[in-house]
């Protein structure tokens, strides 16, 4: 067993390229109360692969993954109540296909279609 999360910190891996410091590796944001806010990776410097973030009471907020620092790949959000708010797929940074968006509630949902990062219908 480890140690307890910091509290209200930034905790993250770093390696130094050309004499300055770049972050590579875990990174992870805590909330003063010591609950995790935000986790994902960076390598040399640029986001990359799965980032989760969550409300300041544990509840997952979304999921987003990046490749060389651009969102691509699956992104769902959650409501702070637990609900599934938003899901769809980027590529590049640029929202693709189709993306579905749920009220609070979860019961209705609306469909939206992107193409190259633009709303279609």
């Amino acid at each position: 067993m480890g140690a307890e999360p910091p509290k209200g910190a930034e905790v993250w891996c770093q390696k130094i390229v050309d004499g300055k410091p770049v972050k590579d590796g875990a990174f992870v944001v805590y909330a003063s109360g010591g609950a995790k806010l935000i986790e994902g990776n960076y390598r040399d410097g640029i986001q990359d692969g799965e980032w989760t973030l969550w409300y300041g009471d544990g509840v997952r907020a979304s999921t987003d993954h990046y490749v060389n620092g651009l969102q691509s790949g699956p992104h769902t959000s959650w409501y702070a109540n637990g609900q599934k708010a938003l899901e769809g797929d980027y590529h590049n940074g640029k929202r693709v296909g189709v993306w579905t968006q749920w009220d609070p509630s979860g019961l209705s949902s609306h469909k939206m279609v992107y193409k190259g990062g633009k709303l279609m219908k």
